[in-house]
């Protein structure tokens, strides 16, 4: 028996397949060293053939410091080689100048205080919900770095269009490393798997060519975590160590959900608590709901208010639906797969409307399996999309009121972004900002919208829409709710008659007698303002509109809203959605 023969039958006897143990030893096929130095480890007497095999594969392989010859003049960054991210790709959103600026801002700060002992540098993450325009903005600032000549950036990607294949048995260290070296190529003449590299000599490599830049050297990586989350120590280790604690370099990542480089351990230091963690550094993304910006977009000519809030104004999400063609928003979300079990709905909805409503991101929380879909603020604060918050409230299938709200907004809001509707998207968004405060009341027992209700009431949610024409039929209608409800309710009342006078919604809440409270709520930007007094069966009307008229000119029993009312009222990430322009506010309409 040869010795080739000897170690194939030695795999099979582990229980290796006989095509995967031929394949092995078979090394002019696989040109998997990673599985050689495997064999090594667990035949060690078969070592010296190992590394004979390995030899011989990386001979007949390109080593870096063989092909790179560094430039006098620095090293060139002109082809992206790995990244294949498109040239110029920001030209066609919009509000991403902040973007950059703040991110030069920090990029510049956080160099000079790189390599000092007492201060751990946090890198800049950009994390944002898939198509949210993370791609876009690193490749901007990829430009702006460059074009500033302070700084020399490197771009790698782990996103799955840039085509770089992980390797078995690689660890994120040496993965990060293999990226970063194919970078020293303006035009690779193999494939980045095939690289063999000296992580000394890449790290020469950076020391020399960032000699030429007073900034230092930037590692732009696009989606992180889609190499690994969290990384393993080695591959934060490195990070830290090479980018961050490293004088005159820096490190920007993107990330589809926040991932720092830290939670996966812990060194000593830490536990004891002489070192503080690191934090991590954010920037503003872009937001617009500025029709006219928007509609510059090509192919985006026929954009409607109500798409732009079900995109919550995220240009580059706009843009991949509308001008793109990819696929439809709730189809995204269905391929994602997420699910809410019975036991847990509860503490689910929970977290998840204490988010949207505060917009405080807590890491513990229950709803961070939805990260995915959603846009990291600050340190502290996450913000929703509206076209999401409809999906996920979906999720909870023994949840009537989520059903509405996700009915509003997946199908109502959907129909109406197909074609100009005035100001039907801004109904949805107030009707969807009541539920939430009402369910956010029964689960958490404050007092509801306006504060309706009694706190530490804990009550029903119920939600209904009618056609009825007239209030006294409608009221009708919900005095006979309440002689039959036998637990205190807060009741949502959708009105459809387009006609309907001075009322859009009504909520109301009683307990288990004919005794309830009712108040009335418009928000139609066609409407003129109100023009009648408060009828004596509603509490208190409200006006959900800007360009309030003078004191005088206003009718009895109603409140009319100031923009930091409403957006006090929606919450932290619906209050984007707060109409720019309500336009000149006629004296009458034809509202019966």
């Amino acid at each position: 028996m040869t010795l080739d023969d000897e170690i194939q039958q030695a795999l099979i006897n582990i229980g290796m397949k006989p095509t995967e143990a031929a394949e092995i030893v078979n090394y002019e096929k696989t040109k998997k060293t990673h599985q050689l130095r495997r064999i090594a480890r667990y035949f060690p007497h078969f070592n010296n053939f190992i590394v004979e095999r390995i030899s011989d594969q990386q001979d007949k392989k390109p080593r870096l410091d063989e092909k790179i010859v560094l430039p006098s003049e620095g090293i060139p960054f002109e082809v992206f080689t790995v990244c294949n991210l498109g040239k110029n790709a920001s030209i066609h959103l919009v509000d991403i100048e902040e973007t950059i600026l703040q991110s030069m801002r920090i990029i510049r700060r956080e160099c000079k205080m790189a390599g000092c002992s007492s201060y751990r540098v946090p890198p800049l993450i950009i994390s944002r919900l898939a198509r949210g325009g993370k791609t876009t903005a690193l490749m901007a600032l990829f430009d702006a770095l460059k074009s500033s000549a302070e700084f020399l950036p490197i771009i790698v990607s782990f996103n799955s269009s840039a085509n770089f294949d992980l390797v078995d048995d690689e660890n994120n260290e040496e993965t990060i490393l293999r990226a970063i070296a194919t970078q020293f190529y303006n035009n690779l003449p193999f494939k980045p798997n095939e690289i063999v590299f000296d992580k000394a000599k890449v790290l020469a490599f950076l020391d020399e060519a960032g000699k030429s830049f007073s900034g230092g050297v930037v590692l732009l990586i696009d989606e992180l975590n889609a190499l690994s989350r969290p990384l393993d120590r080695a591959g934060a280790r490195f990070l830290q160590k090479e980018f961050l604690d490293h004088p005159n370099r820096y490190l920007v990542f993107t990330s589809h959900v926040l991932m720092t480089l830290e939670s996966n351990y812990k060194n000593l230091d830490e536990l004891l608590g002489t070192v503080s963690s690191r934090t991590y550094r954010t920037v503003h993304m872009p937001q617009c709901f500025d029709l006219n910006e928007l509609r510059k977009m090509p192919r985006c000519a026929a954009l409607t208010k109500s798409f732009v809030s079900l995109c919550s104004g995220i240009p580059s999400l706009i843009y991949s639906v509308t001008s793109l063609r990819e696929e439809a928003l709730s189809d995204r979300f269905a391929r994602i797969g997420l699910i809410v079990d019975a036991h847990e709905e509860k503490q689910v909805l929970m977290d998840f409307l204490s988010e949207i409503l505060s917009g405080e991101r807590r890491e513990g929380s229950t709803c961070r399996r939805f990260d995915v879909l959603s846009s990291l603020l600050s340190v502290e604060k996450i913000q929703w999309p509206m076209m999401y918050i409809g999906c996920i409230c979906r999720l909870f299938v023994t949840c009537d009121p989520c059903l509405f709200i996700g009915c509003l907004i997946c199908s109502d809001l959907l129909t109406y972004s197909k074609t100009e509707q005035g100001g039907k998207d801004w109904e949805v968004i107030v009707t969807v900002a009541t539920v939430i405060r009402s369910l956010y009341s029964k689960l958490r027992g404050t007092s509801g919208p306006f504060h309706i209700c009694p706190v530490r009431t804990f009550p029903n949610v119920e939600c209904i829409s009618t056609v009825l024409p007239t209030l006294p039929e409608v009221m009708e209608i919900i005095s006979s709710f309440f002689l039959t409800a036998d637990t205190p309710t807060i009741l949502i009342v959708s009105l459809g008659y387009d006609k309907f006078a001075d009322f859009d919604l009504l909520v109301c809440y009683g307990c288990s007698t004919n005794q309830f409270v009712c108040d009335g709520y418009q928000m139609k930007l066609s409407r003129a303002f109100p023009k009648r007094d408060i009828p004596k069966c509603i509490r208190t009307g409200f006006l959900f509109r800007g360009k309030a008229p003078a004191r005088n000119n206003m009718k009895a029993g109603w409140q009319y809203l100031s923009e930091n009312d409403m957006i006090d009222f929606l919450g932290f990430s619906l209050a984007p959605l707060i109409p720019t322009c309500y336009g000149e506010i006629s004296d009458a309409d034809d509202f019966e």
